[in-house]
């Protein structure tokens, strides 16, 4: 990604904890932005990723997900969602 299109921007990854989500979260934090990534389970804390516990299902928690990382970050630039359940594959 290129370094000046993110840097400064505020990004939150649904689904962001694992697989597709994850890399995105840790592409876009190379690139200079801020994420927050919002999943069913808490992210390891580090500079630059603020983690919220968010049931994406749940209108209640993804209203309470976006408060908390508008107060923290000031404002939401983009959003990604990568929350998806796989079932068995082959």
């Amino acid at each position: 990604m290129d370094q000046g299109l993110l840097r400064g921007t505020v990004m939150v990854v649904g689904g962001g904890n694992g697989g597709i989500g994850r890399a995105i979260a840790e592409k876009a934090l190379a690139s200079g932005a801020r994420v927050a990534i919002w999943d069913l389970s808490a992210a390891e804390p580090r500079d630059g990723l603020h983690s919220v516990v968010c049931d994406l299902t749940c209108e209640t928690d993804v209203q309470s997900a976006f408060d908390q990382t508008v107060a923290l970050t000031g404002r939401i630039d983009s959003l990604v969602n990568c929350a998806g359940i796989t079932g068995p594959t082959a």
